[in-house]
């Protein structure tokens, strides 16, 4: 589709950016690297979100944590203090949770715990359901890592409940 807007992209940024985010997801990560290979700013938000969010993913599930901070500050000029409202929400979210993951990659705790509080402090403020369940599933993994098991059963469990009626 995005081949047949004709002029609706920059010049040299390639249709196959539809891709890449079933790329990332699927494991394909040569074929992610192909489209993100030499493609200029995409110039439009939105496209720059799903560029974002593979440099990130990728760099983190490929052992490079430095690359994945890089985008992540790139757009939390205050880090976790950073507030809502300059960016794309549902981006700020994701790249959040990605921050926290990170942060327990890394065995610093606090800090995951301070991207997962922003994360709740922009729903909040977004009265957003979009990404409560996400956020759910992310406070799993720190209780789990903090040695809570019981509350992060139970954060499973809200997610699963925020999951099954998203309205």
């Amino acid at each position: 589709a995005l081949g047949r807007t004709g002029g609706a992209l920059r010049p040299g940024v390639s249709p196959r950016l539809a891709w890449l985010g079933c790329h990332v997801l699927d494991g394909r990560w040569q074929d992610a690297n192909r489209i993100l290979r030499d493609l200029p700013a995409p110039g439009n938000a939105c496209l720059r979100r799903e560029i974002t969010a593979a440099h990130a993913v990728l760099a983190r599930h490929r052992g490079d944590p430095d690359r994945a901070w890089e985008e992540i500050r790139g757009l939390f000029p205050a880090g976790p203090e950073t507030e809502p409202g300059d960016l794309i929400h549902q981006e700020g979210l994701f790249l959040q949770r990605l921050a926290a993951d990170l942060s327990l990659d890394a065995g610093d705790v606090s800090a995951a715990r301070d991207w997962l509080a922003a994360h709740d402090r922009w729903l909040a403020w977004s009265e957003s359901v979009l990404g409560r369940a996400e956020g759910q599933v992310a406070w799993a993994r720190w209780h789990q890592v903090a040695g809570d098991t019981a509350r992060a059963h139970a954060a499973l469990n809200d997610a699963l409940t925020l999951a099954a009626s998203p309205a």
